[in-house]
């Protein structure tokens, strides 16, 4: 019999992977529709469309995928070349880095425009 309820991490990762992708896109694809579509051709246009609710909440959605999609990806190439002694620090570092740019995107689009 197979045991259903034992943790399966690497699937976990994986859903996050799917998922974040999916928000990283949700971010991407209005933008380059507006883009393709003319109606973003001025830099008080990209404005425009950032500072308003909805640019800002799929910034928001977008900067979430990033880091979740950004840091299984940067976990998987820490595990496998950093050495063992090292890789603890190094997760520490990339989660560090990952959430100062994740709070600096949140400034730079919510408190600032």
């Amino acid at each position: 019999m197979v045991n259903t309820t034992a943790k399966k991490p690497g699937l976990n990762d994986w859903w996050i992977q799917r998922i974040s992708a999916s928000c990283i896109s949700l971010f991407v694809l209005p933008m380059l529709v507006l883009w393709f579509g003319g109606w973003l051709n001025q830099a008080s246009d990209w404005y425009i469309y950032l500072a308003s609710v909805s640019g800002k909440a799929l910034t928001l959605l977008g900067i979430t995928g990033f880091l979740l999609h950004a840091r299984i990806g940067l976990w998987v190439v820490i595990t496998d070349y950093a050495p063992k002694r090292f890789q603890g620090l190094a997760i520490g570092l990339m989660t560090l880095y990952l959430l100062a740019v994740v709070f600096w995107a949140v400034y730079l689009v919510w408190i600032i425009s």
